[in-house]
């Protein structure tokens, strides 16, 4: 009987500490992505890139280790396939690439008159970032 008192005992404990350690955050309560970047973006996280294209930084600041996951990068309103993985995604005009908290984005030169946009979203997690570019 007092092996169960015990067992009992030490399984409620392990459970208070497991509680207390949570704290008031739920799951899927992470702190927004802070970012640094290379270039102006506007409060909508909007870069406007010039018709000869180029290439932007951005570092996330309170993760370390950022990724694409499936549906993070559009041309045109068109999702890209990501078969080099979660780490690059490369589409018609543009490439988009992860390294541990930087994301690397290359446009191409657009020849074709019309605006083209690209939209990339990144994630840590259960927490995520919105990139639109907008290409004259």
């Amino acid at each position: 009987m007092k092996k169960k008192n015990l067992l009992a005992t030490l399984l409620l404990v392990a459970v208070a500490f497991t509680l207390a350690s949570c704290g008031d955050r739920l799951d899927g309560d992470w702190d927004p992505m802070k970012w640094r970047a290379d270039v102006p973006v506007d409060k909508e996280h909007k870069v406007q890139v010039p018709s000869q294209g180029g290439t932007y930084t951005f570092t996330c600041t309170n993760y370390s280790s950022i990724w694409l996951g499936g549906g993070s990068v559009k041309e045109d309103g068109v999702y890209l396939d990501r078969p080099d993985g979660i780490y690059h995604i490369a589409g018609t005009w543009s490439d988009s690439k992860v390294e541990k908290n930087v994301l690397t984005i290359t446009l191409q030169p657009n020849a074709t008159g019309k605006r083209r946009v690209l939209e990339v979203h990144p994630t840590a997690g259960d927490i995520f970032a919105r990139f639109i570019f907008e290409q004259e």
